[in-house]
């Protein structure tokens, strides 16, 4: 599989995915293998590749965000393997929750960051403005379960933008999400779940 058509796969959130791989002189016609090997080979300079204008702590794990999506998405795990796929998901996630915050404080305190979020164009590319705030507690999984080019999980007390329905599978799929990435005794059962959610996830909830 090509790069620019596993960008294609994530719809209006490929730019979070292509600024990356192009920021590190992949091509369109590179393959998503190489640039996977290349995240696992150097994860940390990977996530220091991010683009200077994604401040705050939401914005700055989109681009983390498009490749874990991708990871799940039935064609990737098809064309890269199961195995593959899941063990690029736990390198991905497990090295961006160690090493983000630092990366970025680093960033902010050194005053090598862009410009703010809210002029971003990749935040702003497609009309859905800059990404609300919300507490580290909440961001830990937020691009679980929510499309990363919309509006955040809302916070409690606020308008749901979702029907109940949607709001609940959310929130199941937010704690099954939890539970699989601490229970790794059975890679087989993990990987069958995470394939399973790819697959509801690309089906239409009812309303």
């Amino acid at each position: 599989m090509l790069l620019k058509n596993a960008a294609a796969l994530l719809g209006a959130n490929e730019r979070y995915f292509t600024v990356v791989y192009e920021g590190f002189k992949f091509k369109d016609e590179s393959t998503l293998r190489d640039y996977i090997d290349f995240i696992l080979h150097e994860p940390v300079e990977w996530i220091k590749g991010f683009p200077l204008k994604l401040r705050t702590r939401a914005s700055f794990a989109k681009p983390k965000a498009a490749v874990i999506k991708l990871l799940k998405a039935p064609a990737v795990l098809e064309a890269l393997g199961v195995t593959y796929c899941s063990k690029a998901h736990d390198v991905v996630w497990d090295t961006f929750k160690k090493h983000a915050d630092d990366i970025l404080d680093a960033r902010v305190k050194a005053g090598i960051t862009g410009g703010d979020d809210v002029t971003n164009e990749i935040v702003d590319e497609h009309g859905s403005g800059a990404a609300p705030a919300v507490p580290p507690s909440a961001a830990d999984n937020l691009e679980e379960v929510t499309d990363i080019s919309g509006e955040e999980l809302p916070l409690p007390g606020a308008t749901l933008p979702v029907s109940p329905w949607e709001r609940k599978y959310h929130i199941l799929r937010s704690v099954v999400t939890s539970i699989l990435h601490d229970y790794r005794d059975n890679i087989g059962l993990t990987t069958a779940v995470h394939t399973l959610l790819a697959i509801l996830d690309a089906e239409p909830l009812p309303l």
